[in-house]
């Protein structure tokens, strides 16, 4: 296709059409690919609403904050130890 067809393509409302459903598609693929759409909760509940799943993130976050993971995974580790220390 020559590029004086192309051009005259686009200049149809059909080109304008393409035009922006290419943009638009373009937008999409540049976004930031951190953004989370879904995540899941404690009980492996799929959370897809942005509040549900930033509620999600601030719980997780508290927790690391607050030292409970390590508590958690120091108690792990001990009970671990004493299975292995016990005949």
């Amino acid at each position: 296709m020559t590029s004086d067809r192309f051009y005259q393509r686009l200049e149809t409302k059909e080109g304008e059409k393409k035009i922006f459903k290419l943009t638009r598609a373009r937008d999409r693929r540049t976004r930031d690919l951190g953004v989370m759409r879904c995540i899941k909760d404690e009980n492996g509940k799929v959370l897809s609403k942005d509040a549900e799943i930033n509620e999600r993130w601030q719980r997780c976050f508290s927790k690391l904050l607050n030292c409970e993971v390590m508590e958690d995974y120091r108690s792990r580790v001990r009970e671990c130890s004493e299975r292995r220390l016990d005949p």
